[in-house]
Parts: structure tokens; C-alpha cells; sequence
């Protein structure tokens, strides 16, 4: 699931809204702030969403339910590779 919000999150077309809420995602999980994680994927889960954005969503909302930091910082090292 990594590879969809790395590839998201670099998308430059006209879906770029998902891509937008899905780096707030990111940005939310960084700084621990769970709930505005959550907030952001129940928004996320209203739009019409392709595969990818559903699937990138997903993971995301699982590391907030989960509150796993050690997840996130993989998340945050392959992002920056």
C-alpha cells in the first residue's frame, strides 16, 4: 500500500483533491493528531474514489486506528527515498 500513496501523493492530473487530503493524512499521522487522521479519512471514504486512492485511504485510516508509530516512520522513510 505504500507505493499508492507515494504515487498519489505525486500525482499532478486533475485528481489531485484525493492526493491533497491523502498528504494532510500523512501530515496528521506524523504529528500523532489521530482523530484529524480519522477526519480526514471519513472525508476521503465520501469522495468517488479510484482503486488506488480507496486502497492508499485505507492503509492510512488502519495506521491512525492503530496508532502505530513505528508503521508510520516505514511509511515516512519510504516516502522520502
Amino acid at each position: 500500500m505504500k507505493i499508492y500513496v507515494k504515487l498519489l501523493i505525486q500525482e499532478n492530473t486533475i485528481r489531485s483533491t484525493p492526493s491533497i487530503y491523502i498528504s494532510m493524512m500523512i501530515a496528521y499521522l506524523k504529528s500523532s493528531q489521530w482523530k484529524e487522521a480519522e477526519r480526514i479519512a471519513n472525508f476521503l471514504e465520501s469522495m468517488s474514489l479510484k482503486h488506488e486512492e480507496a486502497c492508499a485511504c485505507h492503509y492510512l485510516r488502519r495506521l491512525a486506528l492503530d496508532q502505530d508509530e513505528k508503521q508510520i516512520e516505514a511509511l515516512l522513510t519510504y516516502l522520502a527515498a
